[in-house]
């Protein structure tokens, strides 16, 4: 069998619900599982910084607009 022949036979081979078939599975099931973490944790902080970016914008607004009230 030429070698890759072989990968692609052992590649079937240890796809199947063997120990090393059953590692990969939990494996891939982890590594889902940790990707829609970082997209959660991505939109999270998306959010909060827009809004963080929002609220200065306004606060500095006011700061400029109530500007004009004070006296030394």
């Amino acid at each position: 069998m030429p070698e890759s022949g072989y990968r692609i036979w052992h590649m079937r081979q240890s796809c199947g619900k063997g120990a090393l078939g059953m590692m990969n599975e939990k494996a891939y099931k982890a590594m889902s599982f940790a990707a829609a973490a970082n997209v959660a944790v991505g939109i999270i902080i998306v959010v909060v910084g827009t809004a963080a970016g929002v609220i200065s914008i306004i606060c500095g607004a006011r700061l400029f607009k109530e500007k004009r009230g004070l006296t030394f």
